[in-house]
């Protein structure tokens, strides 16, 4: 800072930096609104499956147990939690791969 200050360039120097720094993060936004955008229509989607196990099983079950409509419940939204939890860190390593490569 001391050297711009110097040179009496510190207007220029911080609209410049301030520039650099909305054309950087535009990218992040782009980044995240897509990950928020695909992460809600996962929940959406798994929300629907479990509603329609859910259906199935009040209307009868087909012949299963409570404790097996139960279990699989339970194993239809702790899939659902992966499967966002993978969207993020495929996200998020796709991030980190781009930052590497543009060193």
């Amino acid at each position: 800072m001391a050297t711009i200050r110097a040179y009496g360039e510190t207007a220029r120097f911080t609209k410049e930096n301030t520039y650099y720094m909305d054309l950087e993060n535009r990218a992040y936004f782009l980044t995240a609104t897509n990950q928020r955008w695909l992460s809600v229509r996962l929940d959406f989607l798994g929300a629907c499956l479990v509603f329609a196990v859910a259906i199935m099983a009040a209307n009868g079950g087909g012949g299963l147990a409570p404790s097996q409509i139960a279990l699989c419940l339970t194993y239809m939204t702790t899939i659902v939690q992966i499967f966002g939890m993978v969207c993020g860190g495929t996200c998020t390593h796709s991030d980190s791969i781009d930052d590497q490569t543009n060193c």
